[in-house]
């Protein structure tokens, strides 16, 4: 099963970074929860819903949209 585990940030977004980081994480989990079934096994498919997602995320808690770079490791 797909699992969002973690965000990893090139820079620091502000002070409180940390906490910020645990939600967006616990966003992407609920963003992995309610995904379909072809989503959630088609890798393209996921990686875009969670890239959009988060973007989507940082523009309304920020007020801007980083880059973001999904990278989806199987174990």
């Amino acid at each position: 099963m797909l699992e969002a585990a973690g965000i990893i940030t090139a820079a620091s977004l502000m002070e409180d970074s940390q906490a910020l980081l645990a939600d967006a994480a616990r966003h992407l989990s609920e963003v992995v929860e309610q995904a379909s079934l072809e989503e959630r096994t088609d890798q393209g498919l996921i990686k875009e819903k969670l890239r959009v997602e988060l973007r989507r995320f940082f523009r309304q808690t920020l007020g801007t949209a980083p880059f973001v770079l999904p990278v989806i490791m199987e174990i």
